[in-house]
């Protein structure tokens, strides 16, 4: 296991320095300057040039790539062209808002979508099984941005139960987390009906039932932990897509989060706030990931088996 845990770890070099590479580009090729943007346009040309000659902005490419990492690999991240503070401070201030908003929003996911999907497996072809088949559907083609202007207008404006903006209390937090779990949930739930009726049908399942288990026995303890491997690894990705990808959600809410920060750093092309937000998040994301593959051993023995001979 410890073997295993430390090559994923020193894969995750690459796939870093590829993010890295791919965002580093793509800033560098979008149009305008960070001088302009820090000094606005009402300020000199001559300002401006010279302000982007001291950030290194007119640089080539490669030079300024190649400084980039070495700054990295000595810790120095750069300060944000903004405020002038280390990238790292604003984010660390902004995640707390991100990861609560993530972590409320995979629990209700959860919590909905794979005891849902198990009764729909279970009751193939029923009334429940069509309506949440259906609704999962209905609600995975539903733009998340219009689902959460449509819970703005009904529960905020005319009914006045949860604020529109904010993270002032847990109300703040209702409305998000509904937006997001919902989504997140109908395709847990289509996951998890798929898995489960793979599950019921195979031959260790009707060995648990010629033995005398219980109904509930034999759909929570045996088919449901086998059938949980790639709900598993559904959930791990969509806990990374909601630290990184809640983006529009953070926006329509006014909530600080890392979200927010990263469009507002784009929108000014400050370049080491928005490099610094994406190396963090994949970290964090590939961080997950390999959680989720140690995870597994818990749930099958055979690949704990696996991992240690």
């Amino acid at each position: 296991m410890h073997k295993y845990v430390l090559k994923r770890l020193i894969l995750m070099v690459p796939i870093i320095l590829g993010v890295i590479f791919i965002v580093f580009t793509i800033t560098s090729l979008t149009p305008g300057d960070p001088g302009r943007m820090m000094l606005g346009m009402t300020a000199s040309q001559e300002a401006v040039d010279k302000l982007n000659e001291e950030l290194g902005f007119n640089d080539p490419y490669v030079v300024r790539f190649a400084k980039y990492l070495g700054n990295i690999v000595r810790g120095d991240f750069g300060k944000s062209y903004k405020n002038n503070q280390p990238v790292f401070d604003e984010i660390f201030a902004r995640f707390p808002t991100t990861l609560k908003l993530a972590l409320a929003s995979i629990t209700v996911t959860i919590l909905i979508g794979i005891p849902l999907g198990v009764l729909a497996a279970v009751r193939q072809y029923s009334k429940l099984d069509m309506i949440s088949t259906v609704s999962a559907l209905f609600i995975a083609a539903v733009p998340s941005f219009w689902l959460a202007l449509v819970c703005i207008l009904a529960f905020s404006l005319h009914l006045g139960w949860f604020p529109p903006n904010g993270i002032g209390s847990i109300a703040h937090y209702v409305m998000p987390t509904f937006t997001l779990s919902v989504v997140y949930a109908a395709s847990i739930l289509r996951m998890t009906r798929t898995t489960m009726l793979e599950s019921i049908r195979q031959d260790y399942v009707r060995t648990a039932r010629g033995k005398g288990a219980t109904p509930a026995q034999v759909i929570w303890r045996h088919a449901l932990k086998n059938a949980l491997l790639p709900v598993v690894t559904s959930m791990g990705m969509s806990f990374g897509g909601l630290l990184g990808g809640a983006v529009v959600i953070e926006q329509v809410f006014g909530m600080p989060g890392l979200g927010t920060l990263l469009i507002n750093a784009i929108k000014m092309k400050d370049i080491p706030q928005v490099m610094a937000i994406t190396i963090f998040l994949a970290t964090l994301f590939c961080t997950i990931m390999l959680l989720v593959d140690i995870l597994y051993a818990f749930i099958d023995p055979r690949i704990k088996a696996r991992y240690t001979s």
